[in-house]
């Protein structure tokens, strides 16, 4: 073979080895990439509903504010609006406040009134049992400080998450002694996953801690990213 034909094979060789080194480094720059994106996209997104969360937060702890510090419910605790109930705890204003649960507590801690809404069918309902159980063995915790502006935390109800915001019933000038706590609530599933998902363009899984489902989800999306990030 001449040396220009040996010349030339040997460029050739070394473009084509060359092309092939770039092709897969260039792939593997593309994978890492689209891997940080994807992360990037999940911490985006995870923001994006919690921050919902938030407001929904914000929403109910804004009714609470409203309905707590009110002559009339104030006077309802204390035994002097006895028609409170049905002047204001109708069904559709319990609805268009899109509440699962509104319930008045005495200053010692017994339950003085309490709605359980089912928002889908605009019906009131019986307070579940767990709830009931919840309420009477965790009373103390669900109190409102006399002095406190307001409060929100979740609960768990079974296999159920409730939003809630808590509130001293006091007079409309914000004054007491305090009669007692208001206490409203939302479950974070259902329709109002339906409505932080519409919101936020996000799909919303809704898992409890120690889901076998959840654990496995957690293996794959590891596994998955343990492989990403040993490719050369």
């Amino acid at each position: 073979m001449s040396l220009r034909k040996q010349t030339l094979l040997l460029v050739g060789l070394s473009s084509l080895i060359l092309t092939l080194l770039l092709t897969v480094a260039s792939s593997v720059l593309v994978t890492n990439s689209f891997v940080r994106l994807e992360q990037q996209e999940v911490q985006q997104d995870i923001i994006s509903v919690r921050y919902a969360i938030d407001r929904e937060f914000e929403r109910l702890n804004s009714i609470a504010g409203d309905w707590a510090p009110w002559d009339d419910t104030y006077c309802y605790v204390g035994g002097e609006f006895p028609e409170y109930v049905n002047d204001n705890l109708n069904i559709d204003t319990l609805v268009n406040l899109e509440l699962n649960l509104f319930l008045v507590m005495d200053n010692q801690d017994r339950i003085y009134h309490v709605e359980s809404i089912d928002l889908r069918n605009r019906e009131k309902l019986p307070i579940s049992a767990s709830l009931d159980s919840f309420i009477q063995e965790h009373a103390a915790l669900l109190r409102a400080r006399s002095d406190a502006a307001g409060e929100t935390g979740l609960l768990r109800i079974e296999d159920r998450i409730l939003l809630v915001a808590t509130h001293p019933i006091l007079t409309s000038q914000f004054r007491g002694p305090s009669r007692g706590t208001l206490i409203v609530g939302r479950y974070l599933d259902g329709e109002l996953l339906e409505k932080i998902a519409e919101a936020t363009r996000v799909g919303i899984t809704l898992y409890q801690p120690g889901d076998s489902q959840l654990i496995r989800r957690a293996e794959l999306d590891f596994l998955q990213t343990e492989h990403s990030s040993q490719m050369p």
